[in-house]
């Protein structure tokens, strides 16, 4: 550069500079801000973006890693971890943090899914091992009530009589479990139908709001934390690695992929004609909130990069191959 170009090219940067320190700062972010915003009704979001253009990008992105990197695992880990202790400590109770007339409205709403109720009970007492307990429970039932203990207590004389007949009786032991046992199987579907009205007469909209109720109670006696106090987080942290596997081939499979362009094709053919303003406000995201977010982060950004001169290196870098360029040479010869 020759003098001239190089006085030139000071005054550039110094005026640059200014345009960026302090309040011009913030007036200039301001100023591109609402520039940027005004260009985004201009644009359509299916003119910048396609189907095939998300799943490519997932794919580059995405697809090759195999697991949660190390340094995120630890840090959920030690997150985890503080927080949890943190709750422990914390004396907040339930109703500090939920509304009761909410929660009342909630509970009023899950009392009133009869249809689900009924059809989570009928899964329940469906299940074969329901009646594998519910026949457990009624063959030991009779058998102690058929035992000497449970007669002898209750009808009169009944003591002396397995006494007296203690070696006759005990022969029938075997018959008796055998009978039990195949009373009990060849009754289980009557008795699991009767269980299962008895349940949904016993479990109706009274007894949910009435079992919620009492959940907000036992909830406020103590605090969140000390229920949080109760938890062994080391008894998961062998769960988590298989989960992560899990999650890992869910995302791999197939049926993952149709799922993930299905939802992809689904916003575009909804949203695809309309400006990626309009997506933002839709949002409730507007100019002003974009324009002071960006004022606060980036003035403090710009304030930084101009304090420790990364900010005037920058701008030396980018108008130097300007001034240095053959055409400026020639029209400052």
């Amino acid at each position: 550069m020759n003098t001239k170009t190089k006085d030139l090219f000071e005054a550039h940067v110094a005026f640059t500079l200014s345009e960026l320190t302090g309040d011009q700062l913030k007036q200039t972010i301001e100023s591109e801000t609402v520039f940027i915003w005004e260009q985004l009704a201009k644009i359509k979001l299916d003119e910048v973006i396609t189907k095939e253009e998300i799943i490519d990008f997932q794919k580059r992105n995405f697809d090759h890693r195999d697991k949660v990197a190390e340094p995120v695992k630890a840090y959920a880990k030690s997150l985890r971890n503080a927080v949890i202790d943190y709750l422990k400590t914390n004396d907040t109770k339930l109703k500090d943090v939920v509304d009761h007339g909410s929660y009342k409205k909630m509970v009023n709403e899950i009392a009133g899914l009869t249809d689900i109720r009924k059809q989570l009970i009928h899964s329940a007492v469906s299940n074969p091992l329901y009646g594998e307990v519910l026949a457990n429970i009624l063959s030991n039932g009779i058998k102690s009530f058929t035992s000497e203990e449970g007669l002898a207590g209750k009808i009169p004389g009944a003591s002396s009589l397995f006494k007296m007949g203690g070696g006759i009786l005990s022969g029938l032991s075997d018959s008796l479990d055998k009978n039990v046992r195949k009373f009990v199987t060849e009754n289980i579907p009557k008795l699991t139908a009767q269980s299962e009205g008895y349940i949904n007469s016993l479990i109706d909209e009274r007894k949910v709001r009435e079992i919620g109720e009492k959940i907000w109670d036992k909830g406020n006696e103590k605090s969140i934390g000390y229920g949080i106090g109760k938890i062994d987080v080391e008894q998961f942290e062998d769960f988590e690695p298989i989960i992560e596997s899990m999650v890992n081939h869910f995302l791999k499979s197939d049926y993952a992929n149709e799922i993930n362009a299905f939802v992809i094709d689904h916003f575009l053919k909804e949203n695809g004609q309309k400006s990626l303003q309009l997506l933002l406000t839709d949002i409730e995201i507007t100019k002003e909130d974009v324009t002071r977010e960006s004022v606060e982060f980036f003035s403090k950004v710009g304030a930084q990069a101009l304090s420790d001169g990364s900010l005037e290196t920058r701008v030396r870098l980018h108008l130097s191959k300007f001034y240095e360029s053959d055409v400026v040479g020639k029209i400052l010869s």
